[in-house]
């Protein structure tokens, strides 16, 4: 059974509450998807929409309508915020290395099941986009209470990252993910690619 808008909003408040850094976005807490997207983009045209990020409006936009409880849409607001917010509190070139290393994990066993849900979900995006999705997608399954030390989060990013010694693995992608949500718990993260437009994922000047 779907929950109601009143239900999210105590939802995304309770989020805010755990992740202070998710103050500075704003919030759209809608029952139907059309009411953010128009008339015509029903569930049957569309497809089912759980939530969307406007990097250029810092906006979040959660569907009560489309999420069958409460579970499923604090998911939805992870995917959002610590996914495609948290993403881009990385500078571009720091951004665009993450995506790389995750665009070659395609093939890889332990992530091959966020690969097929990316796939079925949004057949039609780049390579790119879909490497960030399964960063997003990655970020659902992190409970408040999950931590990871500072240097062992460091090492990860250097070697798999940006050093490039070895591919990407499960752990490490998900080491990555909570270390994010872990600075924007604490604060010690703020926005460093700003996104053209809200259909880009670097800005202008990068590209």
């Amino acid at each position: 059974m779907s929950i109601t808008v009143e239900q999210g909003r105590e939802l995304v408040a309770e989020f805010c509450r755990i992740y202070p850094a998710a103050y500075r976005l704003k919030y759209k807490v809608r029952a139907m998807q059309e009411e953010i997207f128009g008339k015509g983009a029903t569930v049957e045209e569309r497809g089912r929409i759980f939530g969307a990020y406007f990097p250029t409006k810092q906006l979040i936009a959660l569907f009560t309508s489309n999420a069958p409880n409460a579970q499923h849409f604090t998911e939805t607001i992870r995917h959002e915020v610590l996914g495609h917010f948290g993403i881009n509190t990385l500078n571009p070139s720091e951004k665009r290395a993450l995506i790389s290393a995750i665009a070659e994990t395609r093939g890889q066993p332990d992530i091959s099941e966020l690969w097929s849900n990316v796939d079925k979900d949004h057949p039609k995006l780049s390579e790119s986009f879909k490497a960030e999705e399964i960063f997003c997608f990655a970020c659902e399954s992190i409970e408040p209470n999950e931590t990871i030390s500072s240097l062992r989060a460091e090492h990860v990013f250097q070697q798999v990252v940006l050093a490039h010694s070895r591919f990407m693995r499960r752990h490490d992608l998900s080491a990555i993910a909570i270390s994010v949500a872990n600075d924007l718990k604490n604060r010690t993260r703020l926005q460093q690619t700003f996104p053209a437009t809200d259909q880009d994922q670097w800005s202008r000047e990068s590209n």
